[in-house]
């Protein structure tokens, strides 16, 4: 039995005879708790408190403590919520219009007068809006904002309006490293981490009820959330029959482009990807199957446009290749069911079915038809929830759920699938053919938990939470090619050394270079896919006293591991294996083109077990539920999908660059001898001899720590009203990379200073060009002593990654006609770690010492300044005008350059001839342009029959404002002719004008709800 089974059997039995549990209701609910008082402010015990909403089906009670507290957890976010409070002697109390957020605590006093009348009193207050219990740091988004504002319909909109985000990232994070749950459950994709929902095929906009933004401060019950956790609540149905059918629509003479059509036509620029057609129509409806006991709420939508190619159009070997336009269609469907099968029994069941079939599917202006990739992922979302209130102090629940996740990414119908894949390194240009490549990603997630609250216990009252969870997680990726051979050339020349050697062959490096995948021909023949199975849990208490809140936890988490056993078949180039049987399998005992088998890799990484605390600090200033100071600490976990591992067992996508010799002249690379090849990076196939892959990863590696701290001020500043400050501080620790190591020695190299002996350096002065001063380097070349390169997954102590962000924020919630929302933040990451999507995309970062040249600095995420203002208003003729605006100061960017060795020095200095690419000024050291861009909405609702028929106008970029992309960094060869010189060929990448982005495009839309 694998590991953690016999566990995991116990708990689902543990699971069945409960039948029961919590977790969910943090995910997907509020709560309000207060404290009812006479008119001397004396505390009323014994008062029957009662709570109904349009939102929460049936109602809520509670009876107050002797200290007059009461609380009323579990409610559904909404409007309207209404709290009763009911004492023999005294004037019943009815609070009304109380708004309830996901994930927030809404704290009200409620005064109650004498009297021998059975009279009711209605109070209308405005509902707070300061969370002076919780210290978590969040972002909601309203019902209210995702109807009204200017958004997309996409995963992307659903967390635009929070502070610090650009992007997918969260203060200064990659763009696949925030938690996503879906009705409670995890959505994230196993084997990178990704949004799991909307961000490709699309998800039922219509029906998402409400959105929190956990950004900073979360409690143990979050499993992995360092940087940043987005829960999603979706639409229920109730009693009543409602509806809703919608139609949205744009088209090419509705999009404007602010540069003209002749300045377009000389500079041989596409304009950008915007719709020729676009139209998004869906229908929902919701309702009662049982009145009282079960309800319903289900959605379909259709989305479909064809949008416009930007690929920039040119001549290739005399080919014309013209400018493509792109089809997406989109089909989504959403069913929910909401049950309670009895008073204190409630429960829900979800299912979220999303596909999209693409012929097209990238974007780009060096990407040709041929070198693109028809795409067609199907995803499903699940969720269960079940939840018993025992009493007024205890509740349990269930939540099971997770999702399935299938890909396949194969070549374009205008691709010669037969034929090699081609890049020119010096026009960018991609044509040929891509690789077949599909994915298979389910997940399961199940948690049961218990949440307790005892009053009066040491001093306070005490809201405890703890629970079990468990997670199964699988990532396939698989990849084949018929022709597994990529060909670069040089500005059209086929001869990429030769081109850059003033056309003779080079004496060192040869004539071209090519690269041949080590994988297989056909479908299932190779694919990377690792397992994983979570067992996990926390322990948080709550805990009040007056108008301190402390909130602390730990969570305990261990992963176990492994990769399947499998074979990889043959390559499907003769001239890959020939290739390998001649420069490898004498040296190496093994031809990595061939077929080739390993066993089951058990426990592939050392997880071990992770303790993670949290603690977290509210204060209530005043006393008068308007102003909270609050801080929060937490040691987290990064992440940690299947990719994270299961790249290093030896069948994953592996290749091999080599220099080529033409020795017959013949302009087709023939089998050896024929022609010469020798590897060109130093790369080997030493990972896939016997069992090394064992060692590819370090037994006392432990996963990427995050440390976070954050410290803010919040204060209702008018009714509805809310202003902040706060500051943000996240830290990596222990990040991963994998970097040369030495398996005799036991010994890491990545660095000079380890081990100087297996290192030359060689200082270089990189010349000027164009606005780019020349740059004195030092750098480093591999010595012929080195031994065989060796890659580990190890944590790297030299690497750096850190983020800080200070901020200010406010959001008024609409009252009376109109609410506002806005944000301003000053975020700075500094490292030498970039991260774009999420760790495992940055490996060999810090593989060797050049990795290091130049590299502190500004990390990519990073953004001086991030400024954001929404809001809607109700203008004169009940006309409703929304708008959005977002500053985004420019990406960081910095020159680099591949530096080849000279052949004299490096003999001299005993020095292999291998190229490197280093930073020739510090990380980031620019700024791209900044970006601005306003989005707006006008809106007009007319009564029709049982309904209300809205007619709505989007101007998404108002201002028509563009950007272009231009080529600056040379990048491109460095060939010294000697060390401490300028002297030597530079060959520069092509440089200028590529592209441009942004356009004005006006959209239609017209909804009906009843």
């Amino acid at each position: 039995m694998r590991p953690k089974r016999s566990f995991f059997c116990l708990l689902v039995v543990f699971l069945v005879l409960l039948g029961l549990s919590l977790s969910a209701q943090e995910l997907q609910t509020g709560a309000i708790r207060g404290k009812v008082v006479d008119e001397n402010g004396q505390a009323l015990p014994g008062v029957s408190i009662s709570v109904t909403g349009p939102a929460l089906q049936g109602k809520i009670t509670a009876v107050t403590k002797e200290d007059g507290f009461f609380r009323l957890p579990g409610l559904p976010p909404g409007r309207d919520y209404e709290v009763r409070a009911e004492l023999q002697g005294f004037e019943t109390v009815v609070r009304k219009g109380i708004i309830v957020n996901v994930g927030a605590v809404v704290t009200i006093e409620i005064e109650m007068k004498p009297s021998t009348l059975k009279e009711e009193i209605t109070v209308i207050a405005p509902s707070p809006v300061v969370d002076v219990v919780k210290s978590v740091k969040a972002n909601i988004v309203s019902k209210e904002e995702l109807q009204s504002l200017p958004l997309s319909r996409g995963y992307a909109s659903l967390i635009r309006t929070a502070p610090g985000t650009v992007e997918y990232t969260i203060y200064g994070s990659g763009r696949g490293d925030a938690g996503v749950a879906v009705e409670g459950v995890i959505s994230n994709d196993p084997d990178q981490n990704a949004p799991a929902i909307g961000t490709d095929a699309g998800m039922a906009w219509d029906m998402v009820e409400e959105v929190e933004i956990v950004t900073s401060g979360a409690p143990a019950e979050y499993y992995s959330s360092p940087f940043g956790q987005i829960n999603i609540v979706m639409k229920s149905g109730g009693n009543k029959l409602t509806g809703e059918l919608s139609f949205y629509y744009t088209n090419e003479k509705l999009s404007k482009v602010h540069l003209r059509e002749e300045d377009l036509n000389i500079l041989n620029l596409a304009k950008p990807s915007f719709p020729v057609y676009s139209y998004d129509a869906s229908v929902a409806l919701g309702g009662a199957i049982i009145e009282d006991k079960i309800w319903y709420m289900g959605e379909f939508r259709h989305q479909r446009s064809l949008r416009k190619g930007d690929f920039r159009p040119t001549v290739i070997l005399g080919k014309k290749y013209e400018n493509y336009d792109r089809l997406f269609p989109n089909y989504i469907g959403y069913l929910k069911f909401t049950f309670q099968l009895a008073k204190n029994l409630r429960g829900t069941a979800m299912g979220h079915y999303s596909e999209q079939d693409v012929p097209y599917y990238y974007s780009g202006w060096n990407l040709t038809n041929e070198a693109n990739r028809h795409n067609n992922p199907k995803r499903l979302n699940y969720a269960a929830t079940l939840t018993w209130f025992i009493n007024n102090s205890n509740l349990l629940s269930l939540r099971i759920g997770g999702l399935y996740f299938k890909w396949t990414g194969v070549p374009t119908k205008d691709a010669n699938p037969e034929g090699p894949m081609y890049v020119d390194r010096y026009t960018s240009y991609q044509w040929g053919s891509v690789d077949y490549q599909w994915t298979y990603k389910p997940s399961l997630n199940i948690v049961v938990s218990l949440t307790k609250y005892v009053d009066d216990f040491l001093g306070g009252n005490h809201e405890f939470k703890a629970g079990l969870e468990w997670q199964r997680n699988r990532g396939d990726w698989g990849f084949y090619l018929k022709k597994n051979m990529t060909w670069y050339y040089y500005n059209e020349d086929p001869y990429y050394w030769r081109a850059l050697n003033k056309g003779v062959t080079d004496p060192v490096y040869g004539d071209g270079q090519l690269t041949f995948q080590a994988i297989g021909k056909a479908y299932g023949e190779s694919y990377q896919t690792g397992r994983t199975s979570r067992f996990g849990g926390f322990i948080q208490d709550m805990f009040t006293i007056k108008r301190l809140t402390i909130s602390a936890g730990v969570r305990v988490d261990t992963i176990d591991t492994w990769v399947p056993g499998r074979k990889k078949g043959a390559a499907g180039d003769p001239l890959s294996i020939a290739i390998g049987e001649t420069y490898f399998k004498p040296f190496y005992g093994i031809n990595p083109y061939d077929e080739i088998s390993y066993p089951t890799w058990d426990n592939a990484f050392p997880y071990g077990v992770f303790i993670s605390p949290r603690f977290g600090i509210t204060f209530d200033v005043f006393g008068n539920h308007k102003t909270a100071l609050k801080g929060s600490f937490s040691h987290q976990a990064e992440p940690f999908p299947t990719g994270t591992f299961a790249g290093m067992y030896p069948l994953t996508y592996r290749s091999f660059t080599f220099n080529w010799w033409d020795l017959n002249n013949n302009r087709i690379p023939d089998p050896p001898p024929v022609d010469q090849y020798k590897e060109a990076s130093g790369a080997n196939p030493l990972a896939m001899v016997g069992d090394t892959y064992l060692k590819a990863i370090d037994p006392d590696a432990k996963p990427t720590s995050v440390d976070e701290f954050n410290i803010g001020l919040e204060h209702e500043l008018l009714e509805n009203f809310k202003v902040g400050v706060g500051y943000i501080f996240k830290k990596r620790s222990n990040i991963l990379d994998t970097v040369l190591w030495d398996m005799q020695s036991n010994r890491y190299w990545n660095t000079y200073e380890k081990a100087p002996e297996w290192w030359v350096p060689f200082t270089t002065i990189v010349p000027a060009y164009g606005m780019f001063p020349e740059s004195k380097v030092t750098m480093y070349f591999l010595s012929k002593n080195a031994p065989e390169m060796f890659y580990r997954l190890t944590n790297v102590p030299e690497a750096r990654w850190k983020s800080r962000s200070f901020e200010i924020f406010f959001n008024k919630r609409m009252f009376k006609g109109w609410m506002v929302g806005g944000s301003i933040n000053f975020l700075k990451s500094v490292g030498n770690f970039p991260i774009g999507w999420s760790e495992m995309y940055s490996r060999q970062t810090l593989a060797n010492p050049n990795g290091f040249v130049n590299g502190y600095g500004e990390l990519n995420w990073s953004r001086p300044i991030i400024i954001k203002l929404y809001g809607t208003f109700i203008l004169p003729y009940q006309i409703i005008f929304s708008f959005f605006y977002q500053h985004t100061d420019g990406t960081p960017w910095n020159r680099t350059v591949t530096v080849i060795p000279p052949s004299q020095w490096a003999n001299a200095h005993n020095a292999k001839t291998i190229s490197y690419s280093i930073n020739v000024e510090p990380r980031g050291s620019r700024l791209n342009e900044a970006t601005d861009n306003i989005d707006v909405r006008f809106e007009k609702t007319f009564k029709i029959g049982p309904g209300d028929f809205g007619f709505y106008v989007d101007v998404f970029n108002l201002l028509g404002a563009y950007t272009l992309n231009v080529t600056k960094n040379p990048a491109g060869t460095w060939r010294p002719v000697d060390e401490n010189t300028a002297q030597g060929t530079f060959s520069p990448t092509s440089l200028g004008l590529k592209g441009f982005s942004g356009y004005r495009e006006i959209r239609f839309s017209a909804v009906y709800k009843f």
